[in-house]
């Protein structure tokens, strides 16, 4: 139905950039000072309009005044019947768009009530016959209001889109799918996780800042970071060791300062002794400003054991969240 379309357009407003050439809509209201959208057009207008001649600069305040009278303009519902009146009746509608005389009709029998005793969808309908009689009699000049083509409007959706989820993705969050089976049981190959960088602070990129967070990494936390030996991949694994911490793994456990973890989320794996930094009865300490890792399903992690330790410079984030598969939802421990 028409009046479904007009009750659900988003009516449009004048912009300085929906002009394409101030310069020729003045050179022709300078030769029509008796249309009556001329003579809506405030008194700064109008004076500009009257001394306008070829090769004058239309300044931005009189761009912007007159953009200001456009949109009070078409919102007023008796232009319609003075520009008939003006033009004459006949004359008039013979210009006149199917689009435009669409709206006339729908509008029509409303034209004659103040704007204040209008309502929404009443004050739309004239708003849209106003703005297409102007379209009709200022093709060149006005048509620009519609605001941008649609794929101009795309394009400009697509990179706003784009740049919030760039900023959200750098401070906020990102979200991470598990490539192997080195975290099993906690993580299953396939899962697709938040990792919050909010929690121990978001880098700035291209830069070795770190904002604040709200705290340091935890024991026991699942944490997403850039190991040593690979630097085009994040890793994630779970914190066991902290600066300082003298690591050692034995008989399937691992023992913190010379004290079992009864952590039930590491003391319910069983860590091999592999690699250079997991040996058997080789007991390291973890450098200030570095974190050991081991994964959960120690017989299939490249972890700490091979390649030491992580940099505080190279986490990312906590993993909180498992948001896929839908029946593997639920918070990361």
């Amino acid at each position: 139905m028409p009046n479904e379309k007009v009750k659900k357009k988003e009516y449009p407003v004048f912009a300085l950039t929906d002009f394409k050439n101030f310069e020729a809509l003045f050179a022709k209201l300078c030769a029509q000072k008796e249309n009556p959208f001329y003579l809506r057009l405030s008194q700064n207008t109008r004076d500009f309009i009257n001394v306008f001649t070829a090769g004058t600069v239309v300044g931005k305040n009189s761009k912007v005044s007159f953009c200001n009278d456009c949109n009070n303009i078409i919102q007023q519902p008796d232009l319609y019947n003075q520009l008939s009146a003006f033009y004459g009746n006949q004359r008039f509608e013979s210009q006149l768009s199917a689009v435009t005389k669409r709206f006339l009709e729908e509008a029509s029998p409303i034209l004659n009530i103040s704007t204040e005793s209008l309502k929404n969808a009443e004050l739309v309908r004239i708003q849209w016959l106003n703005l297409s009689v102007l379209i009709d009699l200022y093709p060149q000049e006005i048509r620009r209001i519609i605001r941008k083509s649609s794929l101009q409007a795309w394009v400009e959706a697509f990179v706003v889109a784009l740049a919030l989820v760039v900023f959200l993705r750098t401070f906020f969050f990102q979200i991470y799918k598990i490539p192997t089976t080195s975290m099993l049981r906690t993580l299953a190959p396939g899962d697709k996780i938040f990792v919050s960088k909010l929690v121990y602070g978001p880098k700035v990129p291209f830069t070795p800042l770190r904002l604040p967070g709200f705290r340091k990494p935890e024991r026991g936390e699942v944490v997403v970071f850039i190991p040593p030996k690979d630097r085009n991949k994040a890793y994630i694994k779970r914190l066991i060791g902290m600066p300082g911490d003298r690591v050692l793994i034995k008989d399937g456990n691992v023992y913190l300062n010379g004290k079992i973890m009864v952590d039930p989320r590491v003391a319910r794996n069983y860590y091999y002794n592999q690699g250079e930094y997991g040996k058997e009865q080789k007991e390291i300490i973890v450098p200030a400003g570095y974190y050991f890792f081991l994964g959960d399903n120690s017989i299939n992690s490249q972890d700490s054991r091979y390649w030491g330790f992580a940099n505080e410079k190279d986490i990312i984030g906590k993993a909180i969240f498992i948001w896929w598969p839908f029946d593997r939802i639920g918070m990361i421990e």
